[in-house]
């Protein structure tokens, strides 16, 4: 059976790095896979290089793995600063979730709110 698999990236070459044989399998496999990368860290590129390369190598790398150009995103939030920009990606990317604990629905609603619960009971 076909699955649809999306694998969520901080940079655009961490999935390779972290899943590329999975990544291969599941395509080999017939499944439907989709990447999304957070940042091409473009300020993280070595002066004189293009600052675009990482997005090239990224769209490379996946043409090689057989994901489809068209299922591939690259975001354009800053390198090294996902922490304080948490909750606008939230907000961004999600229009709802799901609170779990041990299997047990604590809550289901509007992502802010869950975040907003979620953030009261941990203290973070």
């Amino acid at each position: 059976m076909s699955e649809k698999i999306l694998i969520l990236a901080p940079h655009t070459d961490d999935a390779e790095w972290g899943c590329g044989a999975s990544i291969s399998k599941w395509i080999r496999t017939k499944n439907e896979v989709h990447q999304v990368a957070f940042s091409a860290a473009e300020e993280s590129v070595p002066r004189g290089l293009d600052p675009n390369i990482t997005r090239q190598e990224f769209l490379s790398a996946n043409k090689i793995l057989g994901i489809p150009e068209e299922n591939t995103t690259v975001l354009d939030y800053p390198v090294r600063q996902f922490p304080s920009l948490r909750q606008d990606i939230i907000e961004n990317w999600c229009t709802r979730a799901i609170w779990l604990d041990d299997g047990k629905v604590i809550a289901d609603g509007s992502a802010s709110k869950i975040y907003s619960e979620y953030s009261k009971y941990s203290g973070y």
